[in-house]
């Protein structure tokens, strides 16, 4: 087996990539994959379906259900991925993460920061699908 050089110069460690906030990306294959109408049909469901979603989390945390508040965090996650909303994405994993095997005081925390993250992703969706101009 052969050893390592000793003085082989290290490969420098990448930072690690910051999480976009909201990718515009997927928006854009969609928006390439279907017809003008669809496209605005799924993104107004979106738009509604976001809050009630994230309202369902915060619902469910209220009476005590963490694995039904663990769920409504999946689905949120999903939907937000599915428009690009990025962070909103991640902090939901981590809800969904905390139902698991998290502390009660993090997952307080955890819930609370979706809130915060709710309308910027709506606003950046709004920003994504206006009309050029």
């Amino acid at each position: 087996m052969a050893k390592p050089a000793k003085n082989r110069p290290r490969r420098a460690v990448r930072p690690e990539t910051p999480l976009l906030f909201f990718d515009d990306s997927i928006l854009a294959d969609l928006r390439d994959l279907l017809a003008p109408a669809d496209f605005a049909a799924i993104v107004a469901k979106a738009r509604e379906t976001l809050p009630a979603t994230l309202h369902d989390v915060h619902q469910a945390w209220k009476a005590g259900d963490r694995e039904e508040t663990g769920r409504h965090a999946h689905k949120l996650a999903g939907l937000a991925g599915n428009f690009g909303g990025r962070a909103l994405m991640e902090a939901a994993r981590q809800v969904e993460n905390a139902c698991r095997k998290g502390s009660t005081r993090q997952l307080v925390r955890l819930i609370g920061g979706l809130e915060g993250l709710l309308q910027p992703t709506l606003d950046a969706l709004n920003q994504s699908t206006a009309p050029p101009g």
